[in-house]
């Protein structure tokens, strides 16, 4: 029998730690209650042999420590996670840099990693040629992200929403972003 979501009703669940034995044919993870949440400590590492995860919906917690390494010290792991569709991860208190490789996972369609704490540029996660191909929804919006925003975002053709607000960022929006065909958030 292969179980197909994990959907974790918070009801006063202030840890992942009980959630350490995890059947590896997960497709979905989520944690659903009352908004925000108060999840806090690590997500546990048990998670990176999640394969087929899609979904890692976390969002709304207040989860402080950075990705652990068995996903992604937050760069190289999480690319290990290949049908990942789905990474939210909005509102928690991550710190450090945006993964670089994240831009390798061929079917993930929506990253909102926004309302955290992270630094760095935007070019350095667009930084591949290929990257995001299935990619529709970004969410970059309320971090500490500096620099300006790259050209190369222009090359995700199939984006829909594109959040950037509250960072600090300069500079001008590149020209090629108002030829994105589905780009209907900016």
């Amino acid at each position: 029998m292969t179980l197909v979501e994990m959907v974790i009703y918070r009801l006063g669940l202030v840890s992942l730690a009980p959630l350490r034995v995890i059947i590896e044919e997960v497709y979905a993870v989520s944690i659903v209650g009352p908004f925000p949440s108060a999840l806090t400590g690590p997500i546990p590492p048990q998670i990176a042999r999640l394969k087929r995860l899609k979904t890692m919906n976390l969002r709304w917690n207040k989860l402080q420590e950075a990705i652990p390494p068995e996903i992604g010290e937050i760069p190289k792991e999480l690319v290990n996670l290949p049908e990942l569709r789905y990474l939210l991860l909005h509102e928690n208190h991550f710190i450090g840099r945006i993964p670089p490789d994240l831009g390798t996972l061929q079917n993930l369609r929506h990253l909102d990693v926004g309302n955290n704490h992270l630094v760095g540029t935007i070019r350095e996660l667009i930084r591949i040629e290929v990257c995001f191909p299935a990619l529709r929804n970004l969410y970059l919006n309320n971090n500490y992200l500096t620099g300006g925003i790259p050209a190369q975002l222009a090359n995700l053709k199939i984006l829909e929403i594109l959040y950037l607000s509250y960072n600090k960022m300069s500079g001008i929006i590149p020209y090629g972003l108002a030829h994105v065909p589905s780009l209907t958030n900016l």
